[in-house]
């Protein structure tokens, strides 16, 4: 139960800073934005759109879509030299700050125990 206080309060603290806030909006704006390319440029759907976006940005890339048109490989080319940048940082701030705030927690933790 320990860990899970733990991870809950540094996933709190990570979405309470200004930075990670701010990164997931523009991560989340890429996405979307990206979808409506897609939904134009290939016909999809927005549901296949915004999955085919989170699978490319995230590096997962299942590969049960994939753009048929030239414009659409451009925009997917374009896509992950920019989007997955700003999807690892994202990443990265989350996992610091989460990480940080554990290791303030089990300090405050350890202090406790040596007092009593």
């Amino acid at each position: 139960m320990r860990k899970f206080f733990i991870f809950w309060h540094g996933m709190k603290a990570a979405f309470g800073d200004e930075t990670v806030r701010t990164i997931l909006s523009v991560t989340l704006i890429i996405i979307f934005l990206t979808s409506l390319l897609y939904m134009w440029i290939e016909g999809w759907g927005f549901i296949d759109s915004l999955y085919f976006s989170v699978m490319t940005i995230s590096t997962v890339g299942y590969g049960d879509f994939t753009p048929k048109t030239d414009i659409g490989k451009f925009l997917t080319i374009v896509y992950v030299i920019s989007g997955m940048g700003i999807f690892v940082a994202l990443v990265t701030r989350i996992a610091n700050t989460m990480l940080r705030q554990s290791a303030e927690e089990i300090e405050e933790l350890r202090q406790t125990s040596k007092r009593t």
